[in-house]
């Protein structure tokens, strides 16, 4: 079993939204110490079994590959949503084509050691790149104890209709 404490995952977190759901808070839960890591990027890489993140890590793609090569770690990418080619009425599609970012998230996925993603759907798109795909389903803590899942709580209303809520971005269908 990898000893989480010991920084034998490492998850590499951005400042996102997807991070927080899909990284942040599954390590956060199972006791990873975001505080105590060591100093120097060289100490943290020697002593990893496993390297994780959501879509881009938060150093050059070609610098992880680079320590990976030094400290013979693994690598695991994991993808939130489809992430090769963005629907033409999206609101990124013409900087997402212009830069070839789609083209960029296929190399990394052909070459990184597995792939999570939230659905198993997701999950058939993405073997056809890399076979060693798995689905890890988002997961909202809906508990008091966890202030991040209040927010989604139920709250009966006297009123008997039917209610939805749902939040999302202009890029979100």
């Amino acid at each position: 079993m990898l000893d989480i404490q010991n920084y034998e995952i490492l998850p590499l977190i951005k400042m996102a939204g997807c991070d927080f759901w899909r990284i942040t808070l599954p390590f956060l839960y199972s006791g990873f110490d975001f505080v105590n890591v060591p100093k120097t990027i060289d100490e943290v890489f020697e002593r990893v079994k496993l390297v994780t993140f959501n879509r881009q890590p938060t150093l050059p793609w070609d610098k992880l590959l680079d320590y990976q090569k030094k400290y013979k770690f693994k690598i695991c990418i994991d993808f939130d949503d489809e992430i090769f080619q963005l629907p033409v009425l999206h609101s990124m599609s013409g900087i997402w084509n212009k830069n070839k970012v789609g083209e960029f998230y296929r190399k990394m996925a052909e070459r990184v050691d597995a792939i999570t993603c939230t659905t198993e759907r997701l999950a058939e798109r993405l073997r056809k790149v890399n076979p060693n795909t798995f689905v890890i389903p988002n997961a909202v803590p809906f508990s008091d104890r966890h202030p991040e899942g209040v927010q989604f709580n139920y709250i009966p209303r006297n009123n008997p209709e039917t209610r939805f809520g749902w939040g999302g971005g202009i890029s979100h269908y």
